[in-house]
């Protein structure tokens, strides 16, 4: 996640958290993702320029961005799950038929 750094999401603690949301809230979006930098010279009209447009996240798009976070590490588990689930059934697949289980007579 940006501005969080090459900190692992299990080794995040609350407050690294709790710091990065702070941040996130009272960061100007068109400064940290320099969108009037990126426009042509003649089409700049703020933060390039030095004058701030002071366009912050809405407190619904800081949720959503906690809410992401929070998710995160559920999603890796599931899929780690999932990864795990098709090595196992891949592994049954490549079995000859003298590594599966003998046949009985009441099979037959």
């Amino acid at each position: 996640m940006p501005r969080l750094g090459s900190k692992r999401l299990d080794k995040l603690t609350v407050r690294d958290v709790r710091e990065w949301l702070t941040k996130l809230a009272g960061t100007c979006q068109c400064c940290a993702q320099r969108k009037d930098a990126k426009r042509r010279p003649e089409r700049q009209r703020c933060c390039a320029k030095g004058e701030c447009c002071e366009q912050y996240p809405s407190g619904r798009v800081v949720q959503i961005a906690r809410d992401t976070l929070r998710a995160a590490p559920s999603q890796a588990v599931v899929e780690e799950e999932i990864r795990e689930a098709l090595q196992r059934l891949s592994r049954g697949f490549g079995q000859s038929a003298t590594d599966g289980p003998e046949e009985s007579a009441e099979d037959s």
